[in-house]
């Protein structure tokens, strides 16, 4: 099976429109980081072309540091369609309009570049520890005010450790915005 990203937005969006009052509610708590979660984004199906569209971890740079221990990969042209398709599904228009409306956080842009954005996968050992990532655009423009990720994983079954993959993209904020309105 094989979608375009823009079919994948329509699916995403839907999603988010059909639990649009929800994800605003809990996105605006005060008793928590700003943030927001929806299981089953997208059909188990889609998702599992997706988990299996991902490269080995030999064929993806490792990143281990004090703060993770991962293998990502950015040069999506290099890795099977579906991938491309799917982050790029993010960047749409009526997504991040609708996003928007959600979060309260005005005027959020795509950042075709996929700075710091791309996929990663983690497996038995890999660990992420809370840290603060570049908060800028390529150039430096643009700050990045959130970060999507997107778990793709198979289901757990009897405590087996899976790995699990993700889709990972910043949004930027447009610099004309006040950084005190978010």
């Amino acid at each position: 099976m094989f979608m375009n990203r823009k079919q994948l937005a329509q699916l995403i969006i839907q999603k988010l429109e059909d639990n649009r009052e929800s994800l605003a509610k809990e996105f605006a708590m005060s008793d928590q980081i700003s943030s927001c979660v929806i299981d089953n984004l997208l059909d188990e199906q889609i998702v599992q072309f997706i988990y299996e569209a991902f490269p080995q971890k030999e064929e993806m740079s490792q990143r281990n540091s004090i703060r993770e221990l991962k293998y990502v990969a950015a040069q999506m042209n290099l890795y099977n369609p579906l991938l491309e398709e799917i982050i790029y599904a993010f960047q749409d228009p009526k997504f991040l309009s609708l996003l928007s409306e959600i979060t309260g956080i005005p005027q959020l842009l795509p950042d075709e570049y996929l700075y710091a954005g791309g996929i990663s996968l983690m497996d038995r050992g890999c660990f992420l520890n809370p840290h603060i990532d570049n908060s800028y655009d390529k150039d430096r423009q643009e700050l990045q005010s959130s970060q999507f990720t997107v778990l793709c994983n198979t289901r757990l079954a009897r405590g087996l450790w899976r790995q699990f993959r993700t889709v990972g993209q910043w949004i930027k904020i447009s610099s004309e915005n006040n950084l005190e309105q978010i």
